[in-house]
């Protein structure tokens, strides 16, 4: 059960790999061996794990066909680049291949743009049910990645039932105290930060597993506001650990905080140079730091 989770809340992972990785477990696996889930939030308790996992393929499966077999619809695109987005700016069409096509006409137009090639984008194709009078009765939408690759759907409203968007487990901390990372939402901005403490924070219960139970607490810094940030409970799985040659050049001060979580320069020292430099802190100081 563990693995099945872990694959819902993967945010690389494909739809279409997600559904294929489900019913892998569900043929190596029978109801036994699918271990004993508690879910904090919410409790199932009509509901087993093994049948959680049926449920979200049957949901997945259904909405995926919807695109195809819904009626009294219309298809809704977005595309916009990341960190720039555009929610107002929808383009629309009768059927789901129009919208594709639409979405792939869009790429390809950065694609053949030598200036914009490498620009990383999104998209989403939205469907809308409409009620008799024609107003909007009820939607599901499909995310699709810079590459076009569908990584996220949402069911219609009226099909949702909870399954494992509410389950969790205990998630050992990948990273130590001090790491700087960076997200992996291949829907969003890249963000940096560091881990300033490689514990987990069990926030609601003891015994069981809740959402507290994947969650790491982050700082990051706001280059226009010079200002430090913190990331209230952000998923440990949408971070890996990121180099300090990786990081951007209006990031670099987050190296600085790294060394004082690691207790291999000291705060006053940090803070000393950063009220004097503010975001050329790290710069005055480069020279005598050396990543480990």
């Amino acid at each position: 059960m563990e693995q099945a989770v872990l694959i819902y809340h993967s945010v690389r992972t494909t739809v279409d790999d997600k559904m294929t990785a489900w019913r892998e477990l569900l043929e190596r696996y029978g109801e036994d061996d699918f271990k004993i889930l508690n879910y904090g939030e919410r409790q199932f308790t009509s509901r087993s794990n093994r049948q959680l996992v049926e449920d979200i393929i049957r949901q997945y499966e259904a909405v995926l066909a919807s695109r195809y077999t819904a009626s009294n619809v219309i298809f809704a695109v977005s595309f916009e680049e990341i960190g720039y987005p555009r929610p107002n700016e929808l383009s629309y069409f009768t059927n789901y291949d129009s919208a594709f096509a639409f979405m792939e006409a869009r790429k390809q137009w950065y694609l053949d743009d030598e200036d914009l090639k490498d620009t990383p984008t999104k998209a989403r194709i939205s469907i809308i049910q409409l009620n008799d009078k024609n107003h909007r009765s009820d939607s599901a939408w499909f995310d699709f990645d810079t590459d076009l690759r569908m990584t996220n759907l949402v069911p219609y409203d009226n099909d949702y039932i909870e399954g494992l968007d509410m389950a969790y487990i205990r998630v050992s901390v990948p990273f130590k105290k001090g790491d700087i990372l960076k997200s992996i939402d291949p829907n969003y901005e890249t963000s940096y930060a560091v881990l300033t403490s490689d514990a987990i924070y069990h926030l609601q219960m003891e015994t069981i597993a809740d959402s507290s139970d994947m969650i790491v607490f982050l700082y990051g810094y706001d280059y226009e506001e010079n200002s430090f940030t913190y990331y209230d409970g952000s998923p440990i799985l949408d971070w890996e650990k990121c180099s300090w040659s990786e990081l951007p050049e209006d990031q670099k001060i987050l190296i600085l905080l790294s060394q004082v979580c690691q207790d291999k320069i000291d705060a006053g020292w940090m803070l000393y140079n950063y009220s004097l430099f503010g975001r050329k802190a790290y710069d005055k100081i480069a020279a005598s730091l050396k990543e480990e």
